[in-house]
């Protein structure tokens, strides 16, 4: 990633009006994604029990 720097040495960010500064939150980060993998591993579980206790009969009559 390049930084492209004004004629006062200012990289844009800070002349602008109204934007604010932002850093990443990467505790958060991987909060979400800790979290989200734990729910989708709990509901690939779920549907892979529901999936076996199917019996192949029921499955063919469909």
């Amino acid at each position: 990633m390049s930084v492209v720097l004004n004629a006062d040495g200012m990289d844009g960010r800070r002349d602008i009006p109204h934007v604010p500064d932002y850093t990443f939150n990467w505790q958060a980060f991987f909060i979400v994604l800790f979290s989200f993998i734990l729910v989708y591993e709990c509901i690939m579980v779920c549907y892979s029990v529901r999936i076996k206790n199917i019996s192949l009969k029921e499955i063919m009559l469909e």
